[in-house]
């Protein structure tokens, strides 16, 4: 049978002691004057005398309870002093546990302050205070690994160590040796355990800056410690094993842990006054997010030990006489008492309500309104304590553009966008907020065109963009200039469209042409012009040996695209052309010789954009082509527009076609790919009469064969 000392003082009774039923209580009251009656409760307010006990010292088998506590005291009557008569020892206060998965951290049990629990009753003891300052962890010249390396399992670590190393004293079997408040199953803890220990550590006690063995070995010179420094969080290091170190044992208590052991107190003798609450917690109403503070007043004979409870629950670190709360939420309401001690006995104070007002808020969601329009606001707001609240007042801010600051749901007509945040407040003070951000639109303003090219197939001027999603566009406006600094709007081309346009009117032969572009949003409204592109016009002029190409530089008005070289292109027809040279790219025109104009070659010029455009979907290069001209006399001429005549043009069932008297061999219609969709042959007609056979709404291009080829546009509604 095991049996442990324990000597506590009435301070320490602020520390929970924990009893197994059948365990064997010897409570022992010294410099008594006068005669001698053990007396006991469950409750500390109702005590009865414990037959036959008037000794100073009387031994107990621990019984059950049906508080789970029970209360011991001696009742002394002094005849030399009846007046005071009769008076009390302390009155000493235990938790009676029927099984070991009862105990809980920070309680004392077995031998010492419990550190650690587990789910099958089991759990770690340490006392509180260090059993050495200066120890070695041991065998530091064998420079042997000893083989106590568990991180976890300082008991095998400390027999591996005690039974492998001599050396005495050291660490483990100044553990391993230690007979402790009647236990003899010490051992040092391993690093893991040691860790566990120290986030207990104002609980347990003892522990100040300095360092502490574990017994995790490291290697064979060395094994784990933890550095404790008041005021940082620990952390493990290796330290030689001479190191001087301190060393606090611990003890596994289990669920089998057997009964029989014996307990022995002293209690001083105190003449004591029993409690009386001066002033109970008052009930309070508050704001949530606020902080308050809940007090007791007790008179009696100190010291008093505080425990603050909450809706029947024990607050943790809620020990002093004020309770103070901050920033409350509505978790916190509830009926707070006070337990409050001395050592006559425990009294419970009046339970005191606190309710915490929160105001839940929802205004509009964010809304989107083109500039000039009103949005219709709205919020709605309730205290989960109506009756307290009363009626709630409402405040938009800011004021600006809003038809009532004080309305539920008021008009608000911006004229920028404006984050408007709406408050309700109760009649106590207490308020919620929300916010609504009304976005105004305006037209975006950064469109750009990407660049202008000639099409090769229809051979007029394309013009691409890039499409900018999520900033509200409807759709593209295209704009070209008529003359000098004057720009008239070609087409606007709707957002969901492909980002390009083909300007049909245009002559990229006859001369350079300069575009804009120019967006209108889903309100309506159209931004400022973009910068200006203009297009390459290229001149050839050839004589018996030499082909001499000028032509206009390609223009970014916004200096974001400078072609750095300039592409020549040359080809026998007009539908593939080689690059066969190229020269650096300057401002103005700019002029090339091809030695071998005389071969009568079709010319074109061409600037490569490296970055692409996202219209094309792809991130390739992309090139801007002039318009082509032919080099010399000789080579069938592509003659384009102005020969052929359409009427009408647009159309949309039939259309006429002629060459001015010439005669019509064939005629084919390209889609804007170049695929052929129409091909009509053997013609020989002066006048040719086109139906609408399944052709769809679109440009076309049309070359008409005769003494030579003509091209055209066709436009079909």
């Amino acid at each position: 049978m095991l049996f442990f000392l324990f000597y506590l003082t009435v301070n320490a009774q602020q520390i929970q002691c924990d009893l197994l039923v059948g365990d064997t209580l010897n409570i022992n009251v010294e410099g008594v004057n006068g005669t001698i009656q053990w007396q006991e409760s469950t409750d500390s307010l109702t005590w009865l005398n414990i037959l036959n006990e008037t000794l100073s010292s009387i031994e107990i088998i621990v019984p059950s309870s049906v508080t789970g506590y029970k209360f011991y005291r001696a009742e002394i009557i002094d005849s030399l002093c009846p007046n005071a008569s009769p008076y009390y020892s302390n009155c000493v206060k235990y938790k009676i546990i029927s099984n070991t998965s009862q105990v809980q951290i920070g309680e004392w049990f077995h031998g010492g302050i419990v550190f650690n629990t587990y789910s099958n009753g089991s759990g770690l003891i340490a006392p509180q205070v260090n059993q050495e300052h200066a120890a070695e962890w041991g065998c530091y010249s064998n420079n042997l690994l000893l083989g106590a390396v568990s991180l976890s399992d300082g008991a095998s670590n400390t027999d591996t160590i005690v039974l492998k190393c001599n050396q005495r004293p050291i660490a483990a079997s100044v553990c391993d040796t230690l007979n402790l408040n009647g236990f003899d199953d010490w051992f040092l803890p391993a690093i893991n355990q040691l860790d566990t220990l120290w986030d207990l550590k104002d609980i347990v006690g003892g522990f100040y800056s300095g360092s502490m063995w574990s017994s995790s070995e490291s290697d064979a010179n060395s094994a784990l410690t933890i550095s404790y420094l008041v005021g940082y969080p620990p952390y493990p290091v290796t330290g030689a094993k001479n190191n001087i170190l301190s060393v606090r044992c611990i003890r596994n208590y289990t669920n089998s842990e057997s009964i029989g052991h014996y307990n022995y107190f002293d209690t001083i003798i105190n003449q004591p006054v029993t409690i009386t609450i001066n002033q109970n917690p008052l009930s309070q109403l508050k704001c949530k997010g606020s902080s308050t503070d809940f007090t007791v007043d007790a008179d009696g004979s100190e010291p008093f030990s505080y425990q603050w409870i909450k809706d029947g629950i024990m607050l943790s670190d809620a020990n002093e006489s004020v309770l103070q709360l901050e920033n409350i939420s509505v978790s916190d309401e509830g009926f707070y008492s006070c337990e409050v001690s001395n050592l006559c006995r425990s009294v419970l104070t009046n339970s005191a309500e606190l309710k915490v007002i929160d105001i839940s808020i929802v205004s509009s969601p964010d809304t989107v309104i083109c500039k000039g329009d009103t949005s219709a606001l709205l919020v709605t707001a309730v205290s989960n304590h109506p009756a307290e609240s009363g009626t709630l007042v409402y405040n938009w801010s800011p004021s600006m553009g809003i038809s009532n600051v004080n309305s539920e749901n008021p008009n608000a007509y911006p004229i920028a966008s404006t984050n408007y945040v709406v408050s309700a407040t109760e009649q106590t003070g207490c308020s919620g907020i929300d916010s609504t951000l009304i976005t105004v639109r305006i037209p975006f303003a950064n469109q750009q065109l990407c660049y202008v090219t000639v099409d090769t197939i229809t051979w007029r001027n394309k013009i691409i963009w890039e499409k900018t999603p999520g900033v509200g566009i409807a759709s593209y406006c295209i704009w070209v200039e008529t003359t000098t600094e004057h720009y008239e709007r070609l087409a606007c081309v709707n957002h969901d469209n492909p980002a390009n346009y083909v300007d049909v009117t245009s002559s990229p032969e006859v001369k350079a042409y300069k575009y804009k572009i120019s967006v209108i949003d889903t309100c309506g409204n159209e931004s400022d012009y973009s910068f200006f592109h203009k297009t390459m016009k290229l001149i050839v002029n050839t004589n018996s040996t030499n082909a001499n190409l000028q032509w206009s530089s390609y223009i970014d008005e916004s200096g974001t695209y400078v072609p750095e070289i300039y592409i020549i292109y040359r080809s026998t027809s007009t539908t593939t052309f080689d690059s066969i040279n190229y020269t650096p790219g300057s401002e103005g025109f700019i002029n090339f010789t091809d030695p071998n104009g005389s071969s009568l070659y079709y010319y074109m010029v061409g600037v490569k954009k490296t970055d692409g455009c996202n219209s094309s979907k792809e991130n390739e290069s992309v090139i801007s082509f002039s318009n082509y001209k032919k080099g010399a006399n000789g080579v069938s001429e592509i003659l384009f527009y102005n020969k052929i005549n359409i009427y009408p043009n647009p159309f949309h069932d039939e259309t006429t076609v002629d060459l001015n008297d010439k005669m019509i061999k064939s005629i084919l219609i390209k889609d804007i790919t170049g695929k052929i969709v129409k091909d009509y042959s053997n013609i020989n007609q002066r006048e040719v009469k086109l139906y609408n056979e399944n052709l769809t709404s679109g440009i076309y291009l049309i070359e008409v064969y005769s003494d030579n080829l003509y091209r055209n546009i066709l436009i079909v509604e």
